[in-house]
Order: structure tokens, then C-alpha cells, then sequence
């Protein structure tokens, strides 16, 4: 009886041993050169954020799946997270990106129930994305989504160029990607921030459905996106039904339908109670927003989609024409449209970031007599090749970064007289041939030291940007 004793006891100290040992290597997913996929043009959406609850999540197939993990964190030796419930091992994947050459270094690992952690194996300097999710051991769940945390070794923090990020994608690497039960994966770099992003893309619900609706508020509603690949393809008009699966579909998704190129028409249901920002930014042919009748929260007025509690324009389309009552553009709001030129009433009194960006055809932006806007927003004429006729009200007291950027076809800019900070690469990209006037002694002045850098990439200033003049007076 004591050796049986002995041999259990011998089996229970080897199994705990054996669950606190370092995780064992998968595999290793390199292309024969060590490279992954090179940058490709940007040609998704941002979708919502993923489950963080603490209760299984809903799944088109099962309508059940384990939670995100959550309490991730690394002290450079160890990458832990907070241990689960009914979890049959984990999974873990270290992903190296390098900005230039995609993604360059992948392994993956796995991690006993008991054993929520990773040594971390040597890795060089570089930036990384730690990545772990959960493998159900009940039949009738789905394993977890990945949850991710960023890790830079011998890599500062890239220093956050502008005050806010408008998500201006030069391109993105596919990590995962969306199958019908579990969300994908993309890394995405911001020209705006210099930062890598996360992007989580819902769970597909048809291979041939040109929209993806994702559950949310415990189930009871559906928010709605373009699929992934669709937005390349050239249907002209897009019908968002007002029901899914039998339950209302309540939200657009900020960037929803993002670059659908050739889109024309878009109709939009009463159930829609929410917009996102940019929900149609850089739908550059957009001609008509329809809404269904009874919709209590939208309206179209002069080819714009408004918010009815805030006044608020939050797209527009080819032919619009401001309304005198608008308070608020939205960001994003204009973004790429094939505009001519534009009128900003004088009841406006904020325009959010990039609301114009990459407008290429825009040449004349005017505002009306009496207009009391006081800040131009970051990037809210960026990439706008063709603007050569703007005059600012005396009313703007900041410029914020990029808010003029590569808009190369203006010969002279006057900077108001109580504009007291022009931001961070204001005018980057601009040249010797241009002109900026600046009043002598305005504070514009002293805050300046970026402003005009012509190369925002590598913060470069020397000297390539436009001629500054210093006015004693008001130029006439």
C-alpha cells in the first residue's frame, strides 16, 4: 500500500513539473528568403474592437466561444496573461514586423492550462506583437480570439508626431486572417502617428455576402461593415438592410465602407442609430445618401448626411451644398470626394480632423463672411494636390499638424493675425516656390520649429520648404 502511495505521489509531483516547464516550439513560419508578405496598398476597413468580457461571446456557427484573455503584460523575460476557465492549452505566437519588409519573424507556442506565461525566447531589437488565445476543452466552445500587446526591444516608443491619430494607413500586413468563426488579424502603420496598429476584422458571415454584421449589446443588435475584399469591387449602389438574422441592424462602423471607389449610391435604414467616424470616407464617387423613411436620428440635407441632435455632417457626396445651420463637420467627413470647391458657412464652428483630406480635385474653399472657426484640425487639408485658392478668417487662433500638407499648388498663405501655434509639419511638403506670410512677433512665431519642415518622414528641415515672410502689418 505504501509503494502505491508512493508511485501516485511521484505522478502528481512529475505532472506539476511538468506544467511549470517552458513552453514547447510548434513551428516556425518563414518564407525561404525570412521574409512574409511585402506592404500592400492599404484596401481594408477598421472594424470594432473585439470581446473583452469575461463571458463566453456569441459566434455565427455555435453562438459560443471563450473570451478574450486579458491581463497581458511582459517584464522582458516573461510574457504573461490572466489564467481561464475551461481552457484546454494555450496558444501563443510571437510576430516580428519591420516597417519596410513586412512581417520577418513568426513562431508560435503552446502553454498547458496551468501555465499562463511564456519565457521569451532571444529575439533581436525589433518590434514585435506577443499573441495568445485560448483552446476550449468543451466541445460545444469555440477557442478564444487572439488578444495582442505590442513589445519593442532595443526600439523607443515612436514619439507621437501629431496630437491626434486620423488612421491615414500607408498599408498593412494580414496576421490572420477572418473565417466565419473567429475574427482576423492586420498590423497597419499610421502616417499620422508613426505607430502600428491593431486592427481586429469581425468574423465573416457569408463567403459571398458583400457586408459583415457583428453582433453586439449582448447579441440583441448587429453593426455593419464592408467585407474585406469587397471594397475593391465596382458595385455602384450598396443597400444596408434594416434587419439581419431577424434582429435590427443599429450601427455603421467608423470607417465601415472605407475606399469602396466606384460606390455611387448608398441606402441607409431607420434602424441605424449610429454612425461612425469616416463611415464613407474615401468613397471618392459617392453621389447620393438615401435614408429610409422615419429614421429619427439622420437626415439628407444638400447631399449631406446629417446627425439631427448635434448638426453635425457626417459624410458627404459630390454635389453637396453645406447647410447655413451646420455647427460641426465630422472627421473624415469629405475625405477624397471628387470636389471642386466648397463653402463653409458662418454657423460652423468646428471641423474635425482630415474632414478634407486627399480631396484632389478641390481648388477653391471658401468661408463665409462672419465665420468664427478658431482652430484648423490636424490633416484637414492634406493632400489636397489641387487647392490653390484659400483665404483663413481672421477668427483661427491654431494650425494644427499636417492640416496643409502637400498642398503644393498654393502660391502664398497668410497666417491670421491671432493665430498664436501653428502645429508640427503644418506645411510639410511644401516648397521654395511657395510662400508663407507670418505677422512679425506673433507667438505662430516662437512655436513653430517643425512647421515648415518640408519632409515630415525624417524630420527634416533644412531649408527645402517655403520662403517665410514676416509681415509688420496686416498683407492686404
Amino acid at each position: 500500500m505504501k509503494k502505491i502511495t508512493f508511485f501516485i505521489s511521484f505522478l502528481i509531483l512529475t505532472s506539476v513539473i511538468v506544467s511549470c516547464a517552458i513552453p514547447t516550439v510548434l513551428a516556425v513560419a518563414e518564407s525561404e528568403d525570412g521574409l512574409q508578405p511585402s506592404i500592400q496598398e492599404f484596401k481594408t476597413i477598421e472594424p470594432k474592437e473585439g470581446n473583452t468580457g469575461t463571458e463566453p461571446i456569441e459566434s455565427p456557427k455555435t453562438e459560443k466561444k471563450l473570451p478574450l484573455l486579458e491581463g497581458l503584460s511582459e517584464n522582458g523575460e516573461c510574457f504573461s496573461w490572466n489564467n481561464a476557465l475551461n481552457v484546454k492549452s494555450y496558444m501563443i505566437r510571437i510576430v516580428g514586423i519591420d516597417r519596410v519588409n513586412g512581417i520577418i519573424f513568426d513562431q508560435a507556442f503552446s502553454s498547458d492550462p496551468d501555465s499562463p506565461y511564456l519565457f521569451l525566447p532571444e529575439l533581436n531589437e525589433g518590434e514585435y506583437l506577443l499573441l495568445v488565445r485560448a483552446e476550449s476543452r468543451i466541445p460545444d466552445y469555440l477557442d478564444s480570439d487572439w488578444a495582442v500587446m505590442e513589445y519593442r526591444i532595443g526600439v523607443e516608443d515612436p514619439d507621437k508626431v501629431f496630437v491626434d491619430c486620423h488612421k491615414d494607413w500607408s498599408g498593412f500586413y494580414t496576421i490572420f486572417e477572418s473565417t466565419e468563426d473567429t475574427e482576423g488579424l492586420e498590423a497597419r502603420y499610421c502616417l499620422t502617428c508613426y505607430k502600428t496598429h491593431v486592427i481586429r476584422n469581425a468574423a465573416l458571415s457569408s463567403s459571398d455576402d458583400p457586408m459583415v454584421f457583428t453582433l453586439k449589446n449582448d447579441g440583441e443588435e448587429y453593426s455593419v461593415r464592408a467585407h474585406l475584399e469587397y471594397t475593391e469591387k465596382p458595385d455602384e449602389e450598396i443597400v444596408i438592410p434594416a434587419f439581419h438574422k431577424g434582429k435590427p441592424v443599429t450601427e455603421i462602423e467608423p470607417l465601415g465602407f472605407y475606399r469602396m471607389l466606384k460606390l455611387k449610391t448608398v441606402v441607409i435604414p431607420n434602424t441605424i442609430s449610429k454612425i461612425g467616424d469616416g463611415a464613407f470616407a474615401h468613397c471618392s464617387s459617392l453621389t447620393d445618401i438615401c435614408l429610409e423613411e422615419g429614421n429619427s436620428h439622420y437626415k439628407v440635407d444638400g447631399g449631406c448626411l446629417i446627425e439631427i441632435d448635434t448638426n453635425e455632417v457626417i459624410s458627404g457626396t459630390i454635389y453637396c451644398s453645406i447647410p447655413n445651420y451646420i455647427t460641426r463637420i465630422g472627421a473624415h467627413a469629405f475625405s477624397a470626394l471628387n470636389l471642386s470647391s466648397i463653402m463653409i458657412p458662418n454657423s460652423i464652428i468646428e471641423m474635425g480632423g482630415a474632414a478634407f483630406s486627399g480631396c484632389k480635385q478641390l481648388e477653391k474653399i471658401i468661408f463665409e463672411e462672419g465665420c468664427q472657426i478658431e482652430h484648423i484640425s490636424a490633416s484637414l487639408f492634406s493632400n489636397c494636390i489641387s487647392l490653390n485658392d484659400i483665404s483663413l478668417p481672421n477668427s483661427i487662433l491654431t494650425i494644427e499638424e499636417d492640416a496643409f500638407g502637400n498642398c503644393l499648388e498654393i502660391n502664398s498663405f497668410v497666417v491670421p493675425p491671432y493665430c498664436n501655434y501653428i502645429g508640427e509639419f503644418a506645411f510639410a511638403g511644401w516648397t521654395s516656390s511657395q510662400t508663407v506670410y507670418i505677422p512679425l512677433g506673433s507667438k505662430a512665431e516662437a512655436d513653430s520649429k517643425y512647421a515648415f519642415c518640408w519632409d515630415m518622414v525624417n524630420r527634416n528641415c533644412d531649408g527645402q520648404g517655403p520662403n517665410l515672410v514676416f509681415l509688420s502689418k496686416p498683407k492686404e
